[in-house]
């Protein structure tokens, strides 16, 4: 009985012994699941089945619900679409929306490049007015239109010393990146800009958005699991 006993007491010793902790450095992700360097975070990240679809040149109200989603107003988002749409101009525009209450921001004509850093800053991201066709990739250059010139509004969800990231509602709906320069200059040439201001802005993410390559993540993993 008393062999028995220490015996057990061995057991019980070794079972509770720990083993060594990873160190910080060791349990870092592995560098395969890092992003491309062309792949960069957005600011305004509307998921993706709520982001609104251009229907019949609605691109201006497709912008803006886009954004009202963005600051939590979906009742007023679906109202809106459902009750508003074809082309608009910046004073068409906002007659409609003081009209119907909605509180917001704009500029135009004034190259107030300001308030698309603070609309981005705030993470509430803005309605931009752009032009340049092949810039956001449209193959629009005709031999009546060589520019490839477009009307066209999207939302700008991204800017920071060197790029701009732009929601297209056409496109799939995918965020873009062009230079932030060319994006600029397409801009101005109505600096047109409007943002909602009714709401405030989903949180930050709280994952490095490189995070979010699941597959990558669960296939980094040391034991077989179930990666779709």
């Amino acid at each position: 009985m008393r062999n028995f006993s220490i015996a057990a007491l061995i057991f019980l010793s070794i079972a509770f012994i720990q083993e060594p902790q990873p160190q910080p450095e060791n349990i870092l992700p592995p560098e395969n699941i890092l992003p491309p360097e062309n792949i960069l975070p957005s600011l305004v990240n509307l998921p993706y089945h709520m982001r609104e679809t251009n229907h019949n040149g609605n691109c201006v109200h497709a912008s803006f619900v886009n954004l009202l989603r963005w600051q939590g107003q979906y009742e007023w988002a679906d109202w809106w679409i459902s009750t508003h749409g074809g082309g608009e101009t910046d004073t068409s525009f906002t007659r409609d929306l003081e009209a119907a209450g909605i509180y917001y921001a704009q500029t135009a004509f004034q190259n107030d490049v300001a308030f698309l850093e603070e609309a981005c800053a705030t993470r509430r991201g803005a309605c931009v007015a752009v032009y340049d066709g092949p810039l956001y990739g449209y193959n629009s250059r005709t031999r009546k239109n060589p520019t490839g010139r477009i009307a066209h509004m999207v939302c700008l969800v991204h800017l920071d010393a060197d790029t701009a990231g732009i929601l297209d509602n056409n496109h799939d709906n995918n965020i873009i990146y062009v230079d932030r320069d060319a994006f600029i200059k397409d801009w101005k040439s109505t600096a047109w800009a409007v943002t909602p201001l009714m709401g405030t802005p989903a949180p930050p993410q709280l994952w490095r958005h490189y995070e979010t390559n699941y597959r990558a993540l669960c296939n980094s993993f040391s034991y077989s699991g179930y990666c779709r």
